[in-house]
C-alpha cells in the first residue's frame, strides 16, 4: 500500500488546533502564530528592499548615493550586490519563494517554516 505524504506541521496543527505541549497559552494560539509569522516576514522583505532601492542625494558627491556605494561587497567587481544578512536571503529575497510548498509521495510537504527550521538545526 503506497504511503500517503506527510502533512506539514503547519497544516496539520491548523487542522487540528491542539495544545501540543504543556503551555496551551503559547501552543493552542500556535497555528495563528504561524500564519502571522508569514504574514511579518513577506513585510519584513518588502522592507529589506525598500532599504536596499533607497537613493540619497549627497550635496558632497552632487550626485545620488545608493547602498551599493557604501555596503559590503565581498564579490566586488564580478558582483556589485550588497552582502545583507537576513534569514530571507535563505528564499533568494523572493515573496514568491517564501511561499513555497514542496512535497510528493515518499517524503514530507515543505514550506518556509519547515525549511527554517531543518537549516536551524
Amino acid at each position: 500500500m503506497p504511503r500517503k505524504p506527510k502533512k506539514t506541521f503547519e497544516k496539520s496543527l491548523k487542522k487540528n488546533k491542539t495544545c501540543l505541549f504543556s503551555s496551551p497559552e503559547f501552543t493552542c494560539h500556535l497555528p495563528l502564530m504561524l500564519s502571522i509569522l508569514n504574514v511579518v516576514m513577506l513585510q519584513v522583505l518588502n522592507l529589506q528592499l525598500a532599504v536596499e532601492n533607497l537613493v540619497a542625494w549627497s550635496e558632497k558627491l552632487k550626485r545620488n548615493v545608493t547602498l551599493q556605494d557604501i555596503c559590503l561587497q565581498p564579490l566586488f567587481p564580478d558582483n556589485k550586490k550588497c552582502a545583507v544578512m537576513s534569514v530571507l536571503n535563505y528564499f533568494q529575497n523572493n515573496a514568491t519563494n517564501l511561499d513555497i510548498v514542496r512535497g510528493g509521495e515518499y517524503f514530507e510537504a515543505a514550506d518556509y517554516l519547515s525549511h527554517l527550521m531543518i537549516c536551524a538545526k
